[in-house]
């Protein structure tokens, strides 16, 4: 048990110690949610350093040949987003997945 006092009235009040509860352990579904949401960060935060709006977008310029280096970076990133997917469902389709900064850290990288 433990004690507080007021500071202005001085009275002691004795107060119950509350047990620790620990958070539930993610779920399987929900380290495989996350893992999802910041490989879609890491595409979508690469595209916008070239000045797309996120991955979606460079894609789009895939048959843009009026723009050849639209094109280029279109082509570019819709194989590395392909990398990444395939890479994802790899590494979450297994019973001992690595932790999120490895899964991070071997993610392929866009050429």
């Amino acid at each position: 048990m433990r004690t507080e006092t007021n500071l202005q009235t001085g009275e002691v009040t004795q107060l119950e110690d509350a047990p620790i509860t620990m958070p539930p352990a993610p779920t399987k579904q929900e380290i495989i949610d996350s893992i999802s949401a910041a490989l879609q960060n890491v595409l979508d935060t690469e595209a916008q350093k070239l000045g797309y709006d996120n991955i979606v977008t460079a894609v789009s310029y895939v048959g843009e040949s009026a723009v050849p280096s639209f094109q280029t970076d279109g082509i570019s990133f819709r194989a590395w987003r392909s990398n990444v997917w395939e890479y994802f469902n790899q590494v979450t389709d297994v019973a001992d997945m690595q932790s999120l900064e490895e899964i991070m850290k071997n993610m392929p990288k866009r050429l």
